[in-house]
Protein backbone atom coordinates (compact mmCIF):
# COMPACT_ATOMS: atom_id res chain seq x y z
CA UNK A 1 0.00 0.00 0.00
CA UNK A 2 1.54 3.66 -1.41
CA UNK A 3 1.50 6.31 1.26
CA UNK A 4 -1.17 8.58 -0.20
CA UNK A 5 -3.41 4.93 0.09
CA UNK A 6 -2.75 4.65 3.70
CA UNK A 7 -3.71 7.87 4.09
CA UNK A 8 -7.34 7.37 2.49
CA UNK A 9 -7.66 4.39 4.54
CA UNK A 10 -7.04 6.07 7.66
CA UNK A 11 -8.96 9.15 6.35
CA UNK A 12 -12.19 6.61 6.00
CA UNK A 13 -11.88 5.11 9.28
CA UNK A 14 -12.37 9.04 10.58
CA UNK A 15 -15.32 9.38 8.48
CA UNK A 16 -16.88 6.29 9.73
CA UNK A 17 -15.89 7.04 13.47
CA UNK A 18 -17.58 10.56 12.90
CA UNK A 19 -20.75 8.29 11.74
CA UNK A 20 -20.16 6.49 14.66
CA UNK A 21 -20.02 9.82 16.84
CA UNK A 22 -23.25 11.44 15.03
CA UNK A 23 -25.28 8.32 15.49
CA UNK A 24 -25.00 8.38 18.99
CA UNK A 25 -25.87 11.59 19.75
CA UNK A 26 -28.63 11.58 17.08
CA UNK A 27 -30.22 9.01 19.94
CA UNK A 28 -29.28 10.77 22.80
CA UNK A 29 -31.57 11.71 25.79
CA UNK A 30 -34.30 9.20 23.93
CA UNK A 31 -32.97 6.35 24.93
CA UNK A 32 -32.87 6.95 28.44
CA UNK A 33 -36.39 6.97 29.63
CA UNK A 34 -36.75 3.50 28.15
CA UNK A 35 -33.75 2.12 28.78
CA UNK A 36 -31.44 3.75 31.62
CA UNK A 37 -29.37 0.74 32.35
CA UNK A 38 -27.30 1.41 28.78
CA UNK A 39 -26.38 4.81 29.41
CA UNK A 40 -22.81 3.70 30.64
CA UNK A 41 -22.37 1.68 28.09
CA UNK A 42 -23.37 4.52 25.64
CA UNK A 43 -20.91 7.04 27.41
CA UNK A 44 -18.37 4.81 27.77
CA UNK A 45 -18.31 4.00 23.77
CA UNK A 46 -18.81 7.83 23.16
CA UNK A 47 -15.73 8.14 25.15
CA UNK A 48 -14.05 5.13 22.66
CA UNK A 49 -15.45 7.25 19.64
CA UNK A 50 -13.57 10.46 20.57
CA UNK A 51 -10.15 8.85 21.16
CA UNK A 52 -10.39 6.65 17.98
CA UNK A 53 -10.88 10.06 16.45
CA UNK A 54 -8.13 11.70 17.79
CA UNK A 55 -5.75 8.96 16.79
CA UNK A 56 -6.76 9.18 13.52
CA UNK A 57 -6.75 12.67 13.24
CA UNK A 58 -2.86 12.41 14.84
CA UNK A 59 -1.94 9.51 12.05
CA UNK A 60 -3.22 11.40 9.19
CA UNK A 61 -1.01 14.46 10.07
CA UNK A 62 2.37 12.64 11.00
CA UNK A 63 1.78 10.75 7.42
CA UNK A 64 1.86 14.69 5.97
CA UNK A 65 -2.06 14.42 5.58
CA UNK A 66 -4.93 16.03 5.40
CA UNK A 67 -7.39 14.85 7.76
CA UNK A 68 -11.33 15.05 6.51
CA UNK A 69 -13.00 15.56 9.78
CA UNK A 70 -16.59 14.97 8.37
CA UNK A 71 -18.88 12.31 8.48
CA UNK A 72 -19.37 9.94 5.13
CA UNK A 73 -22.85 10.36 2.79
CA UNK A 74 -22.99 6.90 3.64
CA UNK A 75 -23.58 7.57 7.16
CA UNK A 76 -25.65 10.45 6.68
CA UNK A 77 -28.40 8.43 4.47
CA UNK A 78 -27.83 5.75 7.43
CA UNK A 79 -28.81 8.36 10.20
CA UNK A 80 -31.83 9.44 7.82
Amino acid sequence: MDHQQEISVLNDLLHITNDRKEGFEKVEGKVWEMYPDVKDEYEHMISQSKIMKNELINLITEKQGTPEDSTSMAGAVHRT
